[in-house]
């Protein structure tokens, strides 16, 4: 891998780590969603560093150019994190769905409670 291109990824990989732990430290970020993230930025460090690593992955997976493998390394985890809060979102719409619904029969109780009670006075 070039050396400006191993420079590059290296520094990209420690940005994200440190800009990820100022998100958690500033409770931005939940732990929860950003292990992906950290599982990234290291991943990404390490195959930087260590280019026989990312070479002998290259060549299993039949990547002739290494800096090939590294993008499509760190595309497969961005795909892992999308699919991740995907999951999350699908989950906060159906609870979202829930409290919409069980606000509105609260407000339809309190409004026959307050006629009820208008009509004893």
């Amino acid at each position: 891998m070039p050396i400006g291109l191993r420079i590059l990824s290296i520094t990209i990989s420690i940005s994200m780590l440190i800009v990820t732990f100022e998100f958690i430290r500033r409770e931005k970020l939940k732990e929860r969603y950003s292990l992906l993230w950290l599982a990234t930025a290291i991943s990404i460090f390490i195959l930087s560093i260590w280019t026989k690593i990312l070479n002998a992955i290259a060549l299993f997976i039949g990547i002739i150019i290494p800096s090939n493998a590294l993008f499509f390394i760190g595309t497969i985890f961005l795909m892992l994190i999308i699919f991740s809060l995907t999951v999350v979102i699908s989950g906060l719409s159906r609870k979202n769905e829930r409290l919409a619904q069980e606000i509105t029969l609260l407000k339809k109780r309190m409004e026959e409670l307050e006629r009820s009670c208008g009509e004893k006075d």
